[in-house]
C-alpha cells in the first residue's frame, strides 16, 4: 500500500482490487459490456475511467493480456512483491466494502504498519531511552517514562512526518490526509496529546522559536505533540518469497 500511495496509483489499484474480488482465480475475459458494471462497482461515473486504469495496470504489469484469446491475467500479490522488491510480508485484507475509499485503506495499512514497527522496537529495546528521544518523526520530545507505559499499550505516537520519512514518496500533507480518512473509515483511532509546559503565556514568542505546535490555554503554554495511533484492524503476514 505504501508503493500505491507513493506513486499515486490508487485508481488503478482500486480496479485491480475489484477484479481480484470478482475473479479470485485471476483469469478473465473483459468485454465492453462488463465495463459499465465495473464502473458502477467502483463508484466511477463512466467506462472511460475503467479503460484508462486498465491500461495503466497492463503498462505496469499488474495485469497481462493475451491478444489471441482475449484473456486478462491478474498478477498475484507475491508476484508484485518480486517485481517491486518488496521485502515486507505484512498485508491488509481487502473486502468489497473497502473499495469505496482506497485512500482510507492505504492510510490504515501504512499507519498500522509503522505502529507495529515502533512497538517491536520498543519491546526489543532498540530505541534509545532518553528525554529527547523521538518516535517516528514526532516533532517534540517523549519522556523516558512513556517507553515503559507504551510497552503494554496499543496507543503509540506515529506522525505524518514520520510516515513521510519512512516512505519518502509520500508527502507529509498526503500522510496527514490519508490518516484522517483511515480514522473516518474506522481502520485506526487517534488520540491527541497536549503537554502543559507550566510556562506563562508571556514566554510564547520564545517557545515558538523551538516548537511550532504550541498554543495558550488557561494562561499557560501547551505543546501539541503528534497523535497517538491505535489500530482497529489487524495485519497478517504473507509467506516468505521463494528464491529461484
Amino acid at each position: 500500500m505504501a508503493w500505491v500511495a507513493g506513486n499515486n496509483f490508487e485508481a488503478p489499484f482500486k480496479l485491480y482490487a475489484g477484479l481480484k474480488i470478482i475473479c479470485p482465480e485471476g483469469t478473465m475475459r473483459l468485454h465492453t459490456s462488463n465495463y459499465q458494471g465495473l464502473a458502477n462497482l467502483l463508484g466511477w461515473k463512466d467506462i472511460k475511467a475503467v479503460r484508462r486504469n486498465l491500461k495503466r495496470l497492463v503498462d505496469e504489469k499488474w495485469i497481462s493480456l493475451n491478444n489471441k484469446t482475449g484473456y486478462y491475467y491478474l498478477s498475484g500479490f507475491d508476484q508484485l512483491r518480486r517485481i517491486y522488491e518488496l521485502n515486507s510480508r505484512f498485508a491488509i485484507r481487502i473486502k468489497a466494502n473497502d473499495l469505496d475509499n482506497i485512500k482510507a485503506l492505504e492510510g490504515g495499512a501504512i499507519y498500522i504498519r509503522l505502529h507495529k514497527n515502533l512497538r517491536w522496537k520498543i519491546k526489543s529495546g532498540q530505541l534509545v531511552q532518553n528525554k529527547r528521544s523521538t518516535f517516528s518523526g514526532c516533532p517534540t520530545s517523549i519522556d523516558v517514562s512513556e517507553y515503559f507505559l507504551t510497552m503494554h499499550s496499543r496507543k503509540l505516537p506515529v506522525s505524518a512526518n514520520g510516515v513521510s520519512k519512512f516512505y519518502p514518496g509520500i508527502s507529509p500533507s498526503k500522510a496527514h490526509r490519508i490518516k484522517h480518512q483511515a480514522v473516518a473509515k474506522g481502520y485506526i483511532k487517534t488520540f491527541s496529546r497536549e503537554i502543559n509546559t507550566g510556562y506563562d503565556q508571556f514566554w510564547l514568542p520564545e517557545y515558538r522559536k523551538t516548537f511550532r505546535n504550541c498554543f495558550v490555554k488557561g494562561g499557560k503554554i501547551y505543546v501539541r505533540e503528534c497523535d497517538m495511533i491505535e489500530p482497529k484492524v489487524g495485519l497478517y503476514k504473507r509467506p516468505k518469497l521463494k528464491r529461484y
